[in-house]
């Protein structure tokens, strides 16, 4: 589970997760993912560039030590994934990071930013505070499924409200029947 920001060319903004699932399947540019990640490497050295993948893109991350992000860049886009994790006062850190890396790509590659969370194309200026809004609540939702996963009574409820569901759908189907 995470945050996640989507960097595409600006004709395919509008269709961001379509577009981005029908290139999956596609060989990357290597070649550029590769110029891309030095770029954003230039501006935040912090990043470790790793590649090229078995696909042929490459991927930006953090130290073991750093923060839960990731960049996977394919030459034809860059997929940003921040985990739900709690990073305390480095939030506005990632939030910062995350700008220059927008701008970065913008500016060597002409990507627009395209926040899921939002539904919507973003400009880097907007991107530290929508993500300081929408990662703590993911962070807050993990908590919340994790907790209730490791509690007795959080099993029980996810296995009775699956058995409900069951039941619910069992007396749809008799129900349709006797109408048929």
């Amino acid at each position: 589970m995470s945050w996640d920001l989507y960097l595409v060319p600006p004709e395919h903004a509008q269709d961001a997760g379509h577009w981005l699932e029908t290139v999956a399947e596609s060989p990357a540019d290597s070649g550029a993912a590769r110029r891309h990640g030095q770029a954003v490497r230039a501006q935040r050295p912090e990043l470790l560039l790793q590649g090229p993948l078995a696909d042929g893109g490459w991927q930006l991350v953090t130290s073991d030590e750093g923060w839960p992000l990731t960049v996977d860049l394919d030459g034809r886009s860059a997929t940003v994934n921040v985990s739900f994790w709690d990073l305390g006062s480095d939030s506005s850190q990632v939030g910062d990071l995350l700008t220059d890396l927008v701008q970065t790509l913008r500016a060597q590659a002409g990507f627009v930013a395209y926040d899921p969370q939002e539904d919507r194309v973003v400009e880097a200026r907007e991107v530290r505070e929508l993500f300081e809004r929408w990662h703590p609540q993911g962070v807050a939702t993990a908590e919340r499924i994790r907790h209730d996963l490791d509690s007795d009574s959080g099993w029980r409820e996810i296995l009775l409200s699956r058995w409900t569901a069951v039941l619910v759908a069992g007396l749809l189907l008799l129900a349709l029947r006797r109408l048929l």
